[in-house]
């Protein structure tokens, strides 16, 4: 349970009380749909990792398809996220026996629902915003901010990632493209989350004022560095987004142009995230932010741009 400093470890009872910093809404939709459905707790867990990764799947095809106008650049897409990644592990086969007692082997990655309860609403939001910009209906708009806004009770990586990659796009599309309707859009949807996020600042504004926040940074690995990260695969991500956007620039439709850049945007708003600590000087596990974020959008944006460079 992620949503109160004490519930990581059952035993530390001293911090039951601390102030509220996430919601754990992935443990609320396991423990109340299983109570109405009268599935126990481990039977929920398994069919949920079920549900949820076929969930992830259809997300990050459709992601991938609309931006490349491809459906094998789609499925490939989905199967890679959801195959080639760490978010899918037999070992939530097991989840029924820890709930009755009866397993005895390490843990090591045993989360059957909320690495996949998360990256839905995050495929949701990124295919959201680019339907807003794609589209330009007022009503995808909403539903992207909205679904933005909704990121921020899941975990600072995802709507972080967004916020930097959107502002990377929102510079993009006013100074180089002259493109202002776009730019209101994305500032439209900044605007909608962070009103949907208000209670989140709420509540860290009083986390921040707890005795408890040294504890926080303690158990979340916060450590002092200003030493920057650029691992070789953003690298190769970015430099190949930049080639094919280079070679297919002289026949790419205005469709494929707009993919291109959200792709680009938000590789780079990735790696400027990855980096806060160059400017904060508080490292905060950026494996998170690789494999949660810049890793998994990375398989969307290569395998899409791939299919439009063949296409050509």
């Amino acid at each position: 349970m992620y949503g109160k400093l004490g519930q990581g470890n059952p035993f530390i009872y001293e911090h039951r009380k601390d102030p509220l910093v996430m919601v754990p809404m992935p443990e609320l939709l396991l423990s109340g749909v299983s109570r109405l459905s009268g599935l126990s707790i481990g039977s929920g867990m398994i069919l949920y990792a079920f549900l949820f990764t076929a969930g992830l799947f259809l997300l990050s095809y459709l992601l991938t398809e609309e931006l490349s106008q491809s459906r094998l650049a789609g499925i490939t897409a989905g199967l890679y996220v959801v195959l080639g990644s760490h978010l899918l592990s037999t070992r939530f086969l097991f989840a029924g026996k820890i709930f009755d007692g009866s397993y005895s082997y390490p843990l090591w990655f045993l989360k059957p629902i909320s690495p996949q309860f998360n990256f839905l609403l995050f495929f949701a939001a990124l295919v959201l915003v680019w339907r807003s910009l794609n589209r330009l209906l007022l009503c995808w708009t909403v539903a992207a901010g909205i679904a933005i806004g909704i990121l921020f009770y899941i975990g600072v990586f995802y709507w972080s990632f967004l916020y930097a990659g959107l502002g990377v796009l929102c510079l993009w599309v006013l100074l180089a493209e002259k493109d202002g309707r776009r730019a209101r859009i994305l500032c439209l949807e900044v605007l909608i989350s962070l009103v949907v996020s208000l209670p989140y600042w709420a509540w860290t504004w009083k986390a921040m004022r707890d005795p408890g926040l040294t504890y926080l940074l303690q158990r979340l690995d916060v450590v002092n560095s200003h030493a920057p990260l650029l691992p070789w695969i953003h690298l190769f991500v970015l430099v190949w987004l930049a080639i094919v956007t280079i070679t297919t620039s002289p026949q790419t439709s205005a469709g494929q142009t707009l993919a291109m850049s959200y792709m680009v945007a938000l590789s780079v708003g990735g790696i400027l995230v990855l980096n806060q600590h160059v400017l904060t000087g508080k490292l905060f596990q950026p494996s998170h932010w690789q494999s949660y974020t810049n890793k998994t959008f990375g398989i969307v944006a290569v395998t899409a741009a791939t299919a439009l460079f063949l296409r050509h």
